[in-house]
């Protein structure tokens, strides 16, 4: 991630005022053959003025030097590098090119050249290309002038041939040489060692950037223009020596759009990328040489246009920065942004976002950093260091180092036809994720949109699903939008709305049809999903907005409102069967006994029954505050208890598909808003069957719901950021289907039900449900509410989406695997995830409880783990034994012997077992998902005991028909 180091005050060397730079170069380590040590790699910057200053890598002040022209006045517009010769080269105002040696440490003007049809110049470009097998290098300088052309000049260069040192006037005398002698297809460039191409009136306004690619022999330019934005240009300079003094006209395709273009460069001479005011950044592919339009890919997210774009040639990532000093990395290979750096906007303070703040900008991809100087005073450089996200065997980079999203985290689903993650944000942003590294794999935003007031906003998306067959992703939004998308690749297929557009709530994609539930109280149908089809409204509806819906085939769907109403439907018809009210818990209000007191003394203290009656029609008009009483005010002054209306509402729905349906079976799970988790059976009719208190936080609730395939165990998430797992294999069964639990396997799987000498706050709420299910596991896995979680049958794991903006994973016995974005395990494809190395999150560390530790550290705080400790107890309980004896001998007066009365039973005892003994190291194999440690505790072997004979005796001469055995005294 881009890491902004502190702002460092420039050193000039000199007392002579501030020095406005233009650019700055970076010139890294280089050895050459008369020099017996490196030059140290350094950064050289130019002012307007045509001052030089050399910094060190580390931007510390070397030296300063100052140009010398044959004008008069000095205005250097441009700078450009050469590194392989150690060279810079000066464009100034009036049309000269001055290039000065730099290699050891000296600054010697080496030639000039004088460009007559360029005066001002805009910007400058270099390349450089090595032939291996002619053993000859080529140097290309491009200048961009005011207006609209382009001069290339061109260096030949060999192991025994430098253009800059080797010259062929005299010694004392720096060489000149006029643009037009040096142009290809003259005759005067026969005697000079140089080539130069000139191009003119390519745009009709200023070039604003130059860029080579195609191994040197292209180069592309942009500028502000509507119809000529881009001119790609393919430079032929041996068809042009062939053909001697009729040079051929070059090769030249435009690419227009309507706000222009403000940067391009260049990728891997495949494709090229510009830079827009419209916000936007477009890729291109260069390949095709055919003329018309070209490939285009469209990366949007930036909020002001885009002022420069840089490719990372190591990491192979697209950087852009805009004019709000907003930096984007950008991942090529999905076209997707990994993230977002706002350093620079802090450090810069734009007054105006509009004005670009920095004077330079220089992207140096040999240290990973990017150089800035910000304009408005100029005496400070800004220096960033881009070294991660870096490619170690992965071509994806994780996208950030603390988020999974920049925003709140909706839901995440589980494709099990791709074996991919896909989640939705609150900033309408869409993320595909590979469940076995970690990272995304592709990421697009502005899903839902809406325009206010001529700007398009993104809009938060609500709801997602699935279609039938696992390919396609259904979206809904807060504005009523619906959007169907190709996870693939991020393409919308279809967009959909429902009439209201009100806020939706739920999507539930079935073979034939599309259901969409909102706060708009009604069920929205679509029997086209993949078409323009206009949604058709079922005629029932809620009286209050509809929260949660999930469906049962062939025929049942249901629904729940924010007030506590259950709405049954049929799935053929769209016809409402019956509405339910969610069944509150009676110890809501108080008992008969106090009820019917507290009727009684009222009625005595007001004296009759018109006067009370009088009375509380006045007292519920004038509250507290001197307006209406309401509800609330009304019920505390008659001091009687009451559950607040939003506790009604029923907040999720889940159904127990695995279960037959019959009666008296409870297939139906719903949770409410005061904590609350029913069941019901919805065979023919349907009706309560039972509930249970699934919190042990006051005011808390749950927010998800889901099981295995065999609803063997419930997962609920909650709003305190908990996670809790339930055995409902017997809740909600008719009796004669109730069969007994396997608690000591269950204790090897979950760490939960360990014994510990501390009992929890969950497992004491847990306890009063009497007829509820067995909690096994309850552990904190978000600091904040949890929006959604979803179950991998395959692998057994839980994946949490919170408003904390990460998304985590989990496994049913609660162990933490790892978080989207960041750091991830290695995680087997087609088996259960079993972690060996167990972790805390961070931000749960700090509040985590007993139990939540008990739970992540797989139990590490029970004595039960530690086999020193386990002695300990050990021996503490024998002591405890002994005294325990003692004490019984001192209340009998030592009356009450060692042994029992009966010597018959003195054989006996000589042959029982000693007691086994836990082995301090178990060798168990850790490859298996799970471990049975009965299987691995080894247990001594039994010896023969021996007959009693006057037992034996006994009983021969006992008749067959009894079955006492009798003890001679």
């Amino acid at each position: 991630m881009p890491k902004l180091i502190p702002n460092k005050r420039i050193e000039y060397g000199e007392n002579d005022g501030k020095i406005q730079y233009i650019d700055i170069v970076f010139f890294p380590n280089k050895i050459k053959q008369s020099q017996k040590e490196p030059d140290e790699a350094e950064y050289i910057a130019v002012s307007r003025s045509g001052k030089v200053v050399r910094y060190k890598s580390d931007m510390q002040w070397k030296t300063t030097h100052h140009t010398v022209s044959n004008v008069s006045s000095i205005a250097v517009n441009g700078l450009v590098g050469l590194p392989e010769f150690s060279v810079i080269c000066l464009s100034v105002v009036g049309g000269q090119l001055l290039f000065y040696d730099m290699s050891s440490g000296q600054f010697k003007l080496c030639l000039i050249v004088e460009l007559s049809t360029c005066s001002t110049a805009t910007h400058l470009a270099h390349v450089h290309t090595y032939c291996e097998r002619k053993k000859i290098g080529s140097s290309k300088i491009a200048v961009g002038d005011g207006e609209g052309g382009v001069s290339v000049v061109e260096f030949i260069s060999s192991d025994k041939w430098n253009p800059f040192r080797d010259n062929l006037g005299d010694a004392h005398e720096t060489p000149t040489y006029d643009f037009n002698q040096l142009v290809v297809g003259t005759r005067a460039q026969d005697q000079i060692p140089f080539r130069a191409y000139r191009y003119q009136g390519l745009h009709p306004k200023k070039v604003e950037q130059v860029v080579f690619y195609n191994k040197g022999r292209s180069f592309a330019t942009v500028s502000m223009s509507n119809r000529k934005s881009m001119a790609q240009c393919l430079m032929m300079p041996e068809q042009c020596e062939a053909r001697g003094s009729s040079p051929i006209l070059p090769f030249i395709r435009y690419t227009p759009n309507a706000m222009g273009f403000s940067c391009v460069c260049a990728i891997r001479d495949t494709h090229l990328a510009t830079g827009s005011m419209d916000k936007t950044v477009r890729l291109w592919d260069v390949t095709d040489q055919v003329s018309g339009p070209m490939d285009c890919i469209t990366l949007m997210g930036h909020s002001w246009g885009v002022k420069r774009v840089s490719h990372n040639t190591v990491n192979g990532h697209l950087y852009s920065v805009s004019t709000e000093c907003e930096i984007k990395v950008w991942d090529l290979h999905r076209n997707t942004c990994l993230l977002t750096f706002t350093g620079l906007t802090v450090a810069a303070e734009p007054n105006n976002n509009e004005n670009w703040p920095f004077s330079v900008m220089h992207f140096n991809w040999f240290d990973q950093t990017i150089i800035s100087v910000v304009g408005i005073d100029a005496n400070s450089f800004m220096t960033v260091e881009c070294n991660k996200p870096t490619v170690t065997g992965q071509e994806v980079s994780r996208p950030r180092d603390d988020k999974s999203h920049d925003t709140p985290v909706v839901r995440t689903l589980y494709n099990a036809l791709y074996h991919v993650l896909i989640s939705v944000s609150a900033d309408s942003s869409i993320s595909v994720w590979n469940l076995l590294t970690g990272v995304v794999i592709i990421k697009w935003s502005m899903a839902h949109t809406e325009e206010v007031y001529c700007e398009v906003l993104p809009v938060e998306i609500t709801a997602a699903n699935f279609d039938p067959s696992g390919g396609l992703l259904v979206t809904g939004a807060a504005n009523g939008s619906i959007h169907m998308w190709d996870p693939n690749n991020g393409k919308c297929l279809t967009r959909l709305r429902i009439p209201s557009g009100g806020r939706i709530s739920e999507v539930v994609w079935l073979p034939d049809k599309i259901l969409v539930t909102g706060f708009d109280r009604r069920v929205t149908e679509f029997n086209d999903p993949l078409l323009q089809s206009k949604g058709k409204v079922w005629l029932s509806s809620h009286e209050e907005a509809v929260l949660s819906a999930c469906v049962k085939l062939p025929s049942l769907f249901v629904t729940t409102s924010q007030a506590g109403v259950m709405g049954f439907w049929r799935l053929e018809t769209g016809q409402l069967i019956k509405k339910y009210k969610a069944r509150m818990r009676p110890d809501t209000r108080k008992s008969r006994n106090s009820s019917s007191a507290s009727k009684s003394q009222m009625a005595s203290s007001l004296g009759s029954k018109s006067q009370m009656s009088s009375i509380s029609y006045v007292g519920s008009r004038i509250g507290e505050t001197g307006g209406l009483e309401t509800r609330e005010e009304k019920l505390k002054r008659l001091n009687i208890k009451h559950t607040p209306r939003e506790h009604y509402a029923a907040v999720a729905t889940h159904f127990l598909r695995a279960r037959p349906e019959d009666s008296n079976v409870g297939t139906l799970l719903m949770a409410t808003r005061n904590g609350m988790v029913q069941i019901w059976c919805t065979y023919k009719v349907p009706k309560y069957v039972s509930q249970f208190m699934a919190i042990h936080i006051a005011d808390d609730y749950v927010t998800s719901m889901v099981s295995d395939h065999k609803n063997e165990y419930l997962i609920t998430s909650f709003e305190s950021g908990y996670i809790k797992t339930w055995l409902v294999t017997n809740f909600g069964q008719p009796r004669h289907m109730i069969y007994s639990v396997d608690m000591p396997s269950l204790r090897l799987r979950f760490p939960y039900l360990m014994k510990m000498s501390f009992i929890g706050q969950a497992e004491r709420a847990a306890s009063k449900n009497m007829n509820g299910p067995l909690l096994v596991s309850a552990y904190r896995a978000h600091s904040q509410r949890i929006n959604h979680i979803e179950y991998i049958e395959k692998l057994e794991l839980i994946v949490s989406s919170s408003v904390d903006k990460m998304i985590c994973v989990w496994t049913l016995a609660g162990h933490y695997v790892g978080t989207l974005g960041m750091e991830w395990p290695h995680i087997s494809k087609s088996r259960p995830v079993n972690v060996l190395q167990f972790k805390i999150p961070a931000d749960i560390q700090r509040q985590a409880s007993f139990t939540t530790i008990q739970v992540l550290k797989d139990g590490v705080n029970s004595s039960l783990r530690s086999p020193a400790i386990w002695d300990k107890r050990e021996l503490m309980k024998q002591q405890s034994d002994i005294r325990g004896k003692k004490g019984k001998r001192k209340l009998h007066y030592e009356k009450c012997p060692d042994l029992p009365l009966h010597d018959i039973h003195e054989d006996f005892l000589k042959t029982k077992t000693a007691s086994i003994r836990r082995p301090v190291t178990i060798k168990v194999d850790e490859l298996k998902p799970r471990i049975k440690i009965h299987k691995h505790v080894p247990l001594r072997e039994l010896g023969t005991i021996t007959d009693i004979p006057k037992l034996e005796k006994i009983k021969t001469e006992l008749t067959p028909k009894e079955n006492v055995v009798f003890f001679k005294k």
